[in-house]
């Protein structure tokens, strides 16, 4: 490739897994928090230097020695240019000066900024980002169309491991997100049917209505996650309205091998080639297709790593070029 690239992603665990593959990558860094560039105590004395109540006291000076520490711990073993690709995360340092200072420092570098969450993308960040970044894309397409932006889906990695035996008929693993009381109809309707679920919600408020579904507080570990997909024969897809992109759900459906159930008419647009008897779209829990989940089925999507960290890395080199 023809550019270095440093990933400021955001502080969840399955980023790092998301970029698992190119991780040790000789022109790749991966960094989660700018704390990973300080020590315990550069930490406190950066909180403090860059505080806003300390600042509206008195306007400390010589903010940009923090980034110039940043910049200095860069490093390569070639001199091609450097593409700083900016999760929301640090968009609280790009305020502070961060990105400034980078292309002040490194003339001949690109920036792309990737929003994985649609709440977070809106007019007045954008317009604002707009002059600072070469390139701004989203996940979603609905979004990207809305405001302009450069569509890519999510990286997911190519894992898939040894395989193993299909213990459950449909699979659902999120967050509530306005999905839970279709989530409830459906398993109800799937004990009904003798349907063998593993479901999964993050709700923190929510009764636990359905003795179906399993509702946790926390996160499940990313592996175990794996693990229930790959014992799963079909994934349940559930559409965060307004939004109309594919979940993770879908993805992993997709490099695993599995039938597809959803609601979002949008999910055969995915960048590979969606064998379209695999996957089953409904609009009401009354529309559900049952024969379609119980049957056995031999799913290929000749899936050819479309969601890699690598052919994410190359569509942003192709866009900045």
């Amino acid at each position: 490739m023809k550019y270095n690239f440093v990933i400021f992603a955001t502080t969840f665990d399955w980023y790092r897994i998301m970029y698992s593959e190119v991780l040790e990558r000789p022109d790749v860094r991966f960094y989660q928090d700018i704390n990973e560039f300080f020590s315990p105590m550069e930490r406190t004395w950066y909180k403090v230097h860059m505080s806003k109540k300390v600042n509206r006291v008195i306007s400390l000076p010589n903010k940009e020695c923090w980034f110039k520490k940043v910049v200095n711990q860069i490093r390569f073993e070639n001199h091609n240019p450097i593409c700083f690709v900016w999760y929301s995360h640090f968009v609280r340092e790009i305020k502070r000066g961060m990105l400034d200072y980078i292309k002040k420092a490194l003339p001949g570098s690109k920036h792309v900024m990737y929003y994985t969450d649609a709440k977070n993308v809106n007019e007045e960040e954008i317009s604002w980002l707009a002059d600072k970044m070469d390139c701004i894309g989203v996940f979603d397409p609905g979004v990207a169309e809305k405001f302009g932006l450069e569509f890519w889906p999510n990286v997911y990695p190519d894992k898939k491991g040894a395989p193993v035996k299909e213990e459950y008929d449909l699979c659902f693993i999120g967050n509530d997100k306005g999905r839970l009381k279709l989530l409830e109809q459906i398993a109800d309707e799937c004990k009904k049917q003798s349907v063998n679920v593993a479901f999964y919600v993050k709700s923190d408020n929510a009764e636990k209505r359905c003795d179906n579904i399993h509702y946790i507080d926390e996160y499940l570990p990313y592996p175990l996650v794996v693990d229930i997909v790959k014992r799963s024969k079909t994934l349940l897809e559930l559409k965060t309205w307004p939004y109309e992109t594919w979940s993770v759900r879908a993805q992993e459906a997709i490099v695993f091998n599995k039938k597809i159930l959803t609601d979002n008419p949008n999910t055969d647009a995915m960048p590979c080639k969606v064998n379209t008897g695999a996957m089953s779209v409904f609009c009401s829990v009354e529309t559900i297709d049952w024969d379609f989940v119980k049957k056995e089925m031999d799913v290929d999507y000749h899936y050819q790593d479309e969601f890699s960290a690598s052919a994410f890395l190359a569509k942003i080199e192709e866009l900045i070029q």
